[in-house]
C-alpha cells in the first residue's frame, strides 16, 4: 500500500513541485491532509454542520494551497 501511495500520488506530485527534498515533504503533507479529509468525511460523516460543499472546498483548498506554495 505504501508503494502504491508513493508511485500513484507522492512521486508525481513531488516531481511537479520541483523534485527536491522540500517538494517531497510538501507532497507528503498534501497527501496526508487530503487523505485525512477523505477519511474523516467517510468515517465521521463530516462536516456535520451542513456546510455547503463549495465552502468546505474553499476553506480546505486554501490550506492545501498553502502547503503546495511552501
Amino acid at each position: 500500500m505504501r508503494r502504491q501511495l508513493a508511485v500513484g500520488y507522492l512521486d508525481p506530485l513531488a516531481e511537479r513541485l520541483g523534485g527536491d527534498a522540500d517538494a517531497r515533504l510538501r507532497a507528503e503533507l498534501v497527501v496526508a491532509a487530503l487523505t485525512g479529509l477523505a477519511a474523516t468525511t467517510r468515517i465521521f460523516d463530516t462536516p456535520a454542520t451542513g456546510a455547503a460543499p463549495d465552502e468546505v472546498v474553499r476553506r480546505y483548498g486554501t490550506a492545501i494551497q498553502h502547503l503546495i506554495d511552501r
